[in-house]
C-alpha cells in the first residue's frame, strides 16, 4: 500500500524548497531556482518543519528535531548517519567520512552518496568538504553549499 505523501513549497535565502512528507515523516527535501508547479496539501509534520527550517535560516536553530524517513543502502545510511553527526557550523572531508565509518578507501563513495541525500540541511550534506579545504560539489549547486556553511559559521559567532 502506498503512503500518502504531502507536500509544501518554501522560499528560501537560497531558493525554493519542495517539501515531501508521509503522514508520519519528512521524506525529501529540493531545491529549485523557480517555484515548483505543485499541489500544496500540508500536513502536522509540514507545519513542524517549516517552523524549524525558519529558525534554522534566521539562525536561531542548529539541531532540527523532526521524524525523517531515510532510505538508500546500508553504505548510504552509514554515510548519511555519520554527516548528521557534523556540528552546526563544522565541517568534515569527505575521507574523514569514509574514516569514521571503518572505510577510508570509500571518500568517494561518501560523495557519491552525499549527492542521493534526499533530505538536505537536517542531513547536513553541505558539511563535507574536500580535504583541502575547497567546496566539493554539491547537487542543488555549490553556490548553495557555500552559502549554508557562511550561513552557520555567522550565526554560531553571533550565538
Amino acid at each position: 500500500m502506498r503512503k500518502t505523501e504531502y507536500n509544501s513549497i518554501y522560499i528560501s535565502k537560497i531558493g525554493y524548497l519542495l517539501i515531501k512528507t508521509t503522514e508520519k515523516f519528512l521524506i525529501s527535501v529540493e531545491y529549485y531556482d523557480k517555484r515548483p508547479n505543485i499541489k500544496i496539501n500540508e500536513n502536522r509534520i509540514i507545519i513542524e518543519y517549516l517552523k524549524q527550517i525558519d529558525a534554522y535560516f534566521d539562525g536561531n536553530l542548529k539541531n532540527f528535531s523532526i521524524n525523517i524517513e531515510i532510505n538508500g543502502t546500508d553504505f548510504y545510511k552509514k554515510v548519511w548517519n555519520e554527516v548528521k553527526n557534523i556540528p552546526y557550523s563544522q565541517t568534515k572531508s569527505y575521507k574523514d567520512i569514509a574514516y569514521a565509518i571503518g572505510n577510508p578507501e570509500a571518500y568517494r563513495a561518501v560523495g557519491n552518496a552525499n549527492g542521493r541525500n534526499r533530505i538536505p540541511i537536517i542531513i547536513p550534506c553541505h558539511r563535507v568538504i574536500k580535504e583541502n579545504g575547497e567546496y566539493g560539489g554539491y547537487l542543488a549547486g555549490q553556490w548553495r553549499k557555500k552559502w549554508l556553511i557562511e550561513h552557520e559559521r555567522k550565526n554560531n559567532r553571533k550565538n
